[in-house]
């Protein structure tokens, strides 16, 4: 039997309204914990699989009380050295900017693409529109890879600036709500499994949450 390899690693969490607040929050008296520190736990998250990719790590959070609705945070490196775990001045300040009542996480080991922070996920798109404002991250390898790319290339107009599948899934996603289609996160789902070939496992979070 071939020798098994950890490829990627992501994780998400979500405040549930009008639920209890969980245990598992930053030490803080009940009355001063809130649901946007949901997105604290992240981080936490991301060490359990960081087994999982060592290259680099990052999340996105969303917090309507924001006016960055969606905030990413990414960077090449372990989950401690982009978090700054060491440095607990560093680390609160950022854990602050990334509050959150819903939250994705991503420790990147290499299948394609390079070794540099753009290729650090999640992989955020911004929109004026709140439904097409998203962010995902990804885990798996599209084995049609290469044909989906030459069919975007294709096109004159069209360029990747990265290759790597996940560019390839984001321009997916972008397509589906492309002019007046709305679909559901499952719809989406639907219509990407159509077109993708290949073992994965995606998370995904819009600005409304």
């Amino acid at each position: 039997m071939a020798e098994l390899h950890h490829e990627c690693g992501i994780v998400a969490i979500y405040h549930l309204p009008n639920r209890g607040l969980s245990r598992f929050l930053p030490h803080l008296p009940d009355t001063e914990r809130k649901p946007e520190h949901a997105a604290s736990l992240v981080p936490r998250l991301l060490q359990d699989v960081q087994n999982r990719g060592q290259l680099a790590a990052g999340m996105s959070s969303f917090n309507p009380q924001r006016h960055q609705l969606i905030v990413t945070h990414k960077d090449v490196g372990s989950v401690e050295q982009v978090f700054r775990l060491g440095n607990r001045t560093e680390m609160e300040s950022l854990r602050t900017q990334l509050f959150g009542t819903a939250a994705i996480g991503h420790v990147r080991y290499a299948t394609c693409g390079k070794e540099d922070a753009s290729y650090a996920q999640p992989f955020e798109r911004s929109h004026i529109e709140k439904t097409k404002w998203f962010s995902f991250c990804f885990n798996g390898q599209l084995a049609n890879y290469s044909d989906l790319q030459q069919q975007l290339q294709s096109q004159p107009e069209f360029h990747l600036a990265r290759e790597t599948d996940t560019e390839i899934i984001m321009h997916s996603i972008c397509r589906e709500f492309a002019g007046s289609k709305r679909p559901t996160f499952v719809q989406l789902l639907k219509e990407l499994a159509q077109e993708f070939d290949g073992a994965y496992n995606i998370a995904y979070v819009n600005a409304i949450g």
